[in-house]
């Protein structure tokens, strides 16, 4: 079977490749090289429980998202997976990460340490493997930070049409919200 993925993994065709890297039996050295793939069948090495983590963090630097975002489900397998997708430029990504089930208490709290944004945060917030002392670090994060400190009020201010810009910087939006 290895010799027959080996050779099916070199196909032409990107859907045969696809169902070589998605299946569980095939060779660690040939999901490996599957890596520098294109994105279906990288999404199906992230997928595959048996790719190893060298090619798990090579794919952590895949430039597409949906890759990146399907390998949150093993950031509990190495540190340095666990902090590229943490500190990944893609929301997305970076929610899943904090959504992996399998990380303990002290990978959310190294997680916690590079997480500013509110939404990163809350979606640390609803782990149920986060401890009491460091969901209670958040929520003094997330309620005591007046929106103007706020990098979430800042980065969605700047997709803000013009006219929400300047009732904010009035003050008229932080007033109603309760963060000024």
């Amino acid at each position: 079977l290895a010799s027959v993925l080996e050779t099916l993994s070199r196909d032409s065709k990107a859907d045969v490749r696809h169902a070589v890297a998605s299946n569980p039996q095939c060779p660690p050295e040939v999901l490996a090289r599957l890596a520098a793939d294109g994105s279906a069948v990288q999404e199906a090495l992230a997928r595959n429980p048996n790719t190893p983590l060298e090619a798990l963090v090579e794919l952590a630097a895949s430039k597409f998202p949906q890759v990146r975002k399907r390998l949150a489900v093993h950031a509990h397998r190495s540190a340095e997976l666990r902090r590229t997708l943490g500190a990944d430029p893609d929301e997305d990504v970076r929610a899943a990460t904090a959504s992996c089930p399998e990380l303990t208490a002290e990978m959310l709290d190294e997680l916690l340490q590079g997480y500013q944004l509110e939404g990163d945060l809350m979606a640390l917030f609803v782990h149920p493997n986060l401890r009491t002392a460091s969901a209670q670090a958040i929520a003094e994060k997330l309620f005591n930070t007046p929106a103007a400190q706020s990098p979430w009020f800042h980065q969605e201010m700047a997709k803000a049409r013009e006219d929400v810009q300047a009732a904010a910087k009035a003050g008229s939006v932080l007033a109603y919200f309760g963060k000024d």
